[in-house]
């Protein structure tokens, strides 16, 4: 009789243990995904024309700054010609990269050792309205002659396809950016398509 009396209750306890047991490794299984996800991030980075150029420039006092926090892939509305092109993305796919366009992340010294990290809220003071008439000015003299910004790349099909967005800023009217589709061909990636070329 004893029996039937406790073997409900160590069922019970053996399903609440269950149930605290699956968040857990859940957990850790989107904490690997994140980890291979920001790898294969900063390699892919590592492989295109902006990284190539942040290597050239070790050498010498030109350092390659970039803004220390990812900015959105949807930067400069760069984003609505990639929802636009229904053509090349099935329906899944928009959904998805809209869905990742605003990843953010901060990016650490281990990711790119050569390149000179400036805070994001570093760079927002110093371009606040406060700061309009020598913003550059300021800019040039304490942090260096102009800072990137990089997005978090969105992977798809089978991480073959990435979209990206990149930004070089240098003064009030020199500026450029655009957002691009690369195709992974072996072991290199390859521009595939440009969306939303600006430059001012």
């Amino acid at each position: 009789m004893k029996i039937f009396v406790l073997f409900p209750a160590f069922l019970a306890s053996l399903l609440s243990l269950q149930q605290t047991v699956r968040p857990s490794n859940a957990m850790q299984l989107r904490q690997q995904e994140s980890v291979e996800y920001i790898r294969r991030s900063v390699d892919f980075i590592r492989q295109i024309k902006q990284l190539r150029q942040v290597e050239s420039r070790e050498s010498t006092e030109l350092k390659f700054i970039l803004s220390d926090v990812a900015v959105s892939l949807n930067s400069n509305n760069c984003l609505q010609q990639v929802l636009a092109d229904k053509l090349f993305y099935s329906e899944a796919e928009l959904t998805f990269i809209e869905g990742h366009a605003a990843s953010r992340y901060q990016w650490q010294k281990t990711d790119f050792p050569s390149v000179k990290f400036v805070k994001e809220d570093t760079i927002k003071a110093v371009f606040r309205k406060a700061f309009a008439s020598d913003r550059w000015g300021y800019f040039h003299e304490h942090i260096g002659r102009d800072f990137n910004e990089f997005s978090m790349p969105v992977f798809i099909r089978n991480n073959t396809f990435c979209l990206f967005y990149s930004a070089n800023y240098c003064g009030d009217l020199c500026a450029e950016g655009s957002l691009r589709l690369y195709k992974k061909e072996g072991a290199h990636w390859k521009l595939v398509k440009s969306y939303c070329d600006w430059i001012s």
